[in-house]
């Protein structure tokens, strides 16, 4: 069931490319960009922040094994906005920078659901010591 939000983010990926444009209203398409760029690198920290909480929270062995999946997600993330921003020409970056944003928030919610563990809900990893 965890990953039925990774799947909907696959199916819904183009909207963000509306997404990205229409947040990152510019001048010139350089503008808009480093817009797009700058709104990705608050993402991707915040992500990255929830990763290390996680990582904190987790034995030896479970810490491989998310090191592991976040490796293959961040290249999965990469491959996806590749191919939604594949032959564009100076929109590309704007394209580009809004799929990972996109995709990262995704990811944020994943590792977030770690982090705030539902009572029963078994899979969930991120249960700080005095939870279990």
């Amino acid at each position: 069931m965890r990953y039925l939000p990774l799947a909907i983010l696959v199916i819904i990926a183009a909207s963000s490319t509306a997404r990205a444009e229409d947040f990152c209203e510019g001048t010139t398409q350089y503008d808009m960009n480093m817009c797009a760029g700058r709104e990705f690198e608050k993402t991707d920290k915040a992500m990255n922040e929830r990763y290390a909480k996680l990582m904190k929270r987790l034995d030896p062995e479970d810490q491989v094994k998310l090191r592991q999946a976040q490796k293959a997600w961040v290249s999965y993330r990469q491959k996806m906005c590749e191919f939604e921003a594949s032959g564009l020409g100076t929109v590309r970056s704007t394209i580009f920078a809004g799929c990972l944003t996109f995709i990262t928030e995704g990811r944020i919610k994943y590792l977030e659901g770690h982090l705030n563990c539902e009572e029963g809900d078994l899979s969930c990893k991120g249960r700080s010591s005095d939870q279990n």
